[in-house]
């Protein structure tokens, strides 16, 4: 008679990392992970290959429209503009 119990432990400490595997591949794929995983990459490359002196990151904008608002996540805003 096979012991169960020990088939299962067995089974368990050769494929423990298949829940986790399952769980990171869902979160990756979901759209709270892609909007989130974006919005770091445009403030690190705002961060990184934007003067501060010539633009400026406004971050989480609402802007009014006919039907109600936006929400925008981030605004890039040349010097230019800002001294008209």
């Amino acid at each position: 008679m096979i012991d169960s119990g020990a088939m299962f432990s067995q089974l368990f400490s050769s494929f423990w990392w298949l829940p986790a595997l399952f769980i990171l591949a869902v979160l990756f794929k979901s759209p709270w992970f892609k909007g989130f995983i974006g919005e770091v990459m445009v403030n690190m490359v705002a961060r990184l290959l934007l003067n501060k002196n010539d633009y400026h990151l406004i971050k989480n904008v609402t802007i009014p429209t006919v039907d109600g608002t936006v929400l925008t996540d981030n605004v890039i805003v040349d010097e230019e503009y800002l001294m008209i």
